[in-house]
């Protein structure tokens, strides 16, 4: 999601810090995005109950996605996505312009 970022903003904006910056934020909220269903379900797996060895509300993964968008619908897959997106953020602003630097000085081209 980087690349495709980066092209888009490179064209509008010019190669530059700018363009890195906002394809680095486009692309943790795409990730932040797409990962945030996953999280959801993992960690409702992982703090249910267990009962004589077995797990108390869901048998896997896709039981605890059928049961949650049941109850609370489609919108609740994506509870938490500011503080994963606020978490992934500044990582990957400091990656990409880590990496982009590092590019730069080592005279390797954009694309």
């Amino acid at each position: 999601s980087y690349d495709i970022s980066k092209r888009m903003f490179v064209r509008v904006l010019g190669d530059n810090f700018l363009a890195y910056t906002c394809a680095s934020l486009t692309s943790s909220f795409i990730t932040a995005t797409m990962c945030t269903p996953v999280d959801l379900m993992k960690t409702r797996i992982m703090n249910q109950e267990v009962v004589n060895g077995r797990p108390a509300m869901y048998s896997g993964v896709v039981d605890c996605f059928r049961k949650t968008v049941k109850a609370e619908g489609v919108a609740s897959l994506w509870r938490g996505f500011l503080p994963n997106w606020l978490r992934m953020a500044p990582w990957s602003f400091v990656f990409w312009l880590s990496y982009e630097k590092l590019r730069r000085t080592f005279g390797f081209s954009s694309f």
